[in-house]
């Protein structure tokens, strides 16, 4: 396999480029036709699809075919896998031989039609059906993620082998002028949905993880952005603020700066759940990961995407020319969950480990964070405390 790093990050560039090449033409005379406008345009566009579809081949080399034996047989649970990166993730699974696909999201009836999604597309590819649940879980709510765990319970399977922390949320609106959005508990809405709630369900999962024969396996999704929060100092302040949060300001930056925080927390959390197990000598294995940049509906709540006129759509397309289709992102999930060669507690991107921010290796911070905002959800099969 060759890797492009980031492929889509070039992608990105070139479409930014062209685009200004083209109006410093246009302002130089050099472009006086409108036919001439729309010639660069249409090279700029073509252009910019060649390099994203041979940056697949680059990062791939081609698709990868998978046996059917990489988890045949094992059950593996994935949250938010009614849309996206999720629901192909599932459908991978079943390729890898899976033999119980437990998908989770929100809303019970979007479940049971991703589930039939879901079926109608492994049998479209002629494919063995795994045994395939669907199960309701809110991160923003304790009561849901008990629940979840009661329903998984329910099921009597005598393991879990993979869980994939897939399910979160970016830009979620923020008010202009009242509190932030909140968790049933209180807490902000990008911190609770992608790191604290991720982090219940996975504790309280760790003993149906432990007890899968050949070791039990977590891959939590994280993201590039956690690279944005550098300053220890300004995770320190949002620590000691929470949960009022008064120097975030209510708006999309500030959005996605908590977005930034919570990435950093899922990181975090790997690394503290690998030293735990070993320390407790359990046999997870538990990884972060980024995806990449992805073509999906994760940017629904930014007004200027999610806008209802031509603009937008258009937007939508120019943006997506640099990123990852969601079946792509799905491959480094799927390597996350199968590769044999995974270093425990480390953080992947585009199937290679990469090495966190200093922010990201720093274990006083990282203890900061997990007591601040998840004290009370650590499994009692590891330590009733956050290690230091």
């Amino acid at each position: 396999k060759k890797n492009i790093m980031y492929c889509e990050d070039y992608c990105a560039m070139l479409v930014v480029a062209a685009a200004i090449v083209t109006v410093m033409m246009v302002h130089q005379g050099c472009c006086s036709s409108p036919w001439c406008l729309s010639a660069y345009v249409a090279a700029a566009a073509i252009w910019c699809w060649l390099l994203r579809f041979c940056g697949s081949g680059f990062r791939y080399g081609r698709y990868p075919t998978f046996k059917g034996t990489e988890l045949k047989g094992k059950t593996v649970f994935i949250t938010g896998a009614n849309t996206g990166i999720g629901f192909e993730a599932a459908f991978l699974l079943a390729q890898c031989g899976c033999r119980h696909i437990v998908i989770s999201c929100r809303d019970r009836e979007k479940a049971d039609e991703a589930l039939r999604k879901l079926q109608r597309r492994i049998v479209a590819a002629g494919l063995m059906v795994p045994q395939l649940t669907a199960l309701t879980l809110e991160l923003a709510s304790t009561t849901s993620i008990d629940d979840c765990v009661r329903q998984y319970r329910a099921l009597k399977l005598p393991w879990l082998d993979v869980l994939i922390n897939n399910a979160g949320g970016m830009y979620i609106p923020q008010s202009s002028t009242g509190p932030l959005m909140r968790t049933q508990e209180g807490q902000e809405a990008h911190l609770g949905c992608n790191f604290v709630g991720p982090v219940r369900l996975t504790e309280a999962l760790l003993p149906d993880l432990a007890a899968a024969p050949d070791g039990g396996r977590v891959v939590i999704v994280a993201s590039r952005a956690h690279e944005t929060v550098t300053s220890a100092r300004q995770l320190a302040t949002l620590m000691r603020e929470h949960p009022d949060l008064p120097s975030v300001p209510r708006t999309y930056r500030g959005a996605l700066l908590l977005y930034a925080v919570s990435k950093l927390g899922n990181i975090y959390h790997a690394a503290d759940l690998a030293r735990r197990c070993e320390a407790a000598k359990l046999r997870v294995t538990c990884l972060s990961l980024h995806p990449g940049i992805v073509a999906s509906d994760f940017l629904r709540y930014f007004p200027i995407v999610s806008a209802d006129n031509l603009f937008s759509r258009a937007l939508k397309r120019v943006i997506s020319c640099g990123q990852k289709t969601s079946f792509e992102a799905a491959l480094t999930l799927i390597h996350g969950a199968t590769a044999k060669d995974v270093v425990n507690g480390a953080y992947y991107a585009d199937e290679r480990r990469r090495a966190p921010t200093a922010l990201g290796q720093d274990r006083s911070a990282a203890d900061l964070m997990l007591r601040t905002l998840c004290s009370g959800a650590v499994s009692s099969a590891t330590s009733s405390k956050w290690t230091h």
